[in-house]
């Protein structure tokens, strides 16, 4: 027994077009052609023998769906616009925004999972508040920060990261805002190659924050703590400068209210006020080692 095989896009079949089988036997099939998008194609199958040719089988339909995968943008600011808001919310997830050279006075909500890179590096690309509030604050996953100076916000934090995971945030220089980093109930984020300085409260602080990588950074001459690790846990403190914090009797690092299974290791501790290393207060087993 041979099978023929039909398609058309009219379910009479009046334009037909016969699809040839691998064999005259073959009962299956696996076709690589083009189609058109949201169009219904109709196909039918007859068998033939010595005997003749069966009458044709019941019509079958497919109707075929676009898959659209969406293409990742590169935003220019401020050639394409002139703020970095403006380019994050003319974003989508994926794209990433590039910022020339400048000082941009703005308070930015990063809501989209994009990468904000300067063109150049911190050093003439300085980012401060426009009015009261967190210079970054970032509440979507996988948002990447990258290559700026961010200072001057003495109430409120340089990158203030709010229930996101996987951020990544690297060769920042931070300094002369309330807390450099802090990262509240965010996880799997990776923190590197920062220079957090003279924060008027804590260098970088990871609340409800879990599985973090926090490694060869500065923590130096902040206020009060160079390093708080606050209820967090799984979190890894690994190869950071963490030195001359505690203007006001602080420590270089503070584990509390139930932090547990941190890793600390790797870092130079030096000249913090209090406890140049670590203060536990109701932590429970961390592992500090090679310090």
């Amino acid at each position: 027994t041979k099978y023929s095989l039909e398609r058309d896009e009219n379910a009479n079949f009046s334009t037909a077009t016969a699809i040839t089988l691998s064999s005259p036997t073959a009962t299956s099939i696996a076709q690589a052609t083009i189609v058109t998008s949201d169009t219904t194609y109709y196909y039918r199958v007859r068998a033939s023998n010595s005997c003749g040719n069966s009458a044709w089988s019941a019509v079958a339909d497919k109707t075929i769906k676009a898959i659209v995968v969406p293409v990742a943008k590169t935003l220019l600011v401020p050639s394409q616009y002139s703020t970095i808001q403006a380019a994050v919310n003319a974003s989508a997830s994926g794209d990433t925004i590039l910022v020339s050279s400048g000082t941009y006075k703005e308070n930015i909500t990063v809501d989209k999972s994009v990468k904000i890179k300067s063109v150049n590096s911190y050093n003439d690309t300085i980012i401060e508040p426009n009015i009261a509030g967190h210079i970054f604050y970032v509440t979507a996953d996988s948002a990447e920060i990258s290559g700026f100076r961010i200072k001057n916000s003495s109430s409120k934090d340089g990158i203030h990261v709010y229930n996101a995971n996987n951020v990544k945030i690297n060769y920042n220089f931070i300094d002369y805002v309330s807390t450099g980093i802090y990262l509240d109930g965010s996880n799997y984020a990776e923190i590197n190659n920062n220079d957090v300085k003279y924060c008027y409260s804590n260098g970088i602080h990871l609340k409800n924050s879990g599985n973090n990588k926090v490694y060869s950074n500065d923590f130096l001459n902040n206020t009060n703590i160079g390093v708080i690790i606050d209820a967090a846990s799984n979190n890894t403190i690994e190869n950071n400068n963490i030195k001359n914090n505690g203007s006001i009797l602080s420590e270089g690092m503070n584990l509390s209210n139930g932090a547990i299974g941190n890793t600390i290791r790797g870092n130079i501790f030096k000249d913090n006020t209090i406890y140049s290393i670590v203060s536990f207060l109701e932590s429970g087993t961390n592992y500090v080692y090679n310090n």
